[in-house]
């Protein structure tokens, strides 16, 4: 293993995004106090919608909505998985209308919305539910972007990494087949309903052949997942550049103005990083380089094959 980690693996379990006081709907709890992160005074307004999947990515997008000046407001509720969102389950459904009330009532720039569907035997529901709030939130925020759920751990890292045995080989697991399909489903659903998607798959993931992808738990000296559905608030802020790139790439590509007038498309890779498009007064400079993201990507399959097959 590469030494040394960071976080080291004693500290890893508290390696997680937590909510100011009061921000988000704890146990048995259906509201929250609605609070206003990142740059509280900004004018464009980013909506996070989700369970704890959304709160494992806040770290990225609070470095977003600092850099690029968005008014960060996160309606998120742990436990409550997408499949629940219309049922009793600890109060849910409760939950997902109030916070659906309050994201519409906000009228963002931008909803995000994050879940988990990895790692689940049937995540139709998931899948549908995730597919039925995308649509039902392009009715009332200019652009809505779905950020994928990439392959879950096969064993706890902690665990992994503090086994006497422990190697790049040993702590790094297998796609299965079934989360990759369900990540290529959700990204298909928002395709059909104008809806961006985030695919984080290779930022935790290499192929290795054209049937499998591995997911190490480590990548570089960074311990990327805090459990083996939740990844690091240390990975996530490293993730901060690629991140921006995706969003912002899908922002452009489908985002409307509050009129329903569509956006020009986000400039290809191969134009000037100087050109502007028609959302250029709501944003920064546009970065159109993807090299955030796609170097990511490749360090993560150098990195494989340098440890994980040698190890």
């Amino acid at each position: 293993m590469p030494s040394p980690l960071t976080p080291s693996v004693g500290s890893l379990l508290g390696d997680f995004y937590n909510f100011p006081d009061g921000c988000t709907a704890g146990e048995r709890k259906t509201s929250n106090r609605v609070c206003r992160l990142a740059d509280a005074r900004a004018r464009k307004t980013l909506v996070v919608i989700g369970d704890s999947h959304a709160q494992m990515w806040m770290p990225t997008i609070l470095r977003l909505g600092q850099s690029d000046g968005w008014t960060v407001v996160a309606l998120v509720k742990a436990g409550c998985v997408a499949r629940f969102w219309t049922r009793a389950e600890a109060g849910c459904a409760a939950w997902y209308r109030w916070a659906k009330r309050h994201a519409k009532a906000l009228r963002p720039d931008v909803t995000l919305i994050a879940g988990s569907w990895a790692a689940t035997r049937k995540p139709d529901r998931d899948i549908a539910a995730i597919a039925a709030l995308g649509a039902e939130m392009r009715g009332s925020s200019a652009a809505v972007i779905v950020i994928g759920d990439a392959p879950h751990q096969g064993r706890s890292p902690v665990d992994c990494l503090l086994s006497p045995r422990a190697t790049m080989r040993t702590c790094t697991t297998r796609a299965t087949a079934s989360d990759l399909r369900a990540d290529r489903r959700v990204a298909a659903n928002a395709r059909r309903l104008g809806v961006g998607f985030i695919d984080t798959t290779g930022w935790f993931c290499a192929r290795v052949s054209a049937a499998a992808q591995l997911c190490p738990m480590a990548i570089e000296q960074t311990i990327a997942w805090v459990d083996r559905g939740h990844i690091s608030q240390t990975y996530g802020v490293a993730l901060a550049r690629p991140f921006r790139w995706a969003f912002r790439r899908e922002l452009f590509r489908w985002g409307r103005n509050p009129g329903g007038r569509e956006l020009r498309p986000a400039p290809t890779p191969s134009s000037s990083p100087t050109r502007r498009s028609a959302m250029t007064s709501a944003t920064s400079s546009v970065d159109t380089t993807p090299t955030g993201a796609s170097e990511r990507e490749s360090r993560t399959s150098r990195w494989l094959v340098e440890y994980s097959c040698m190890s």
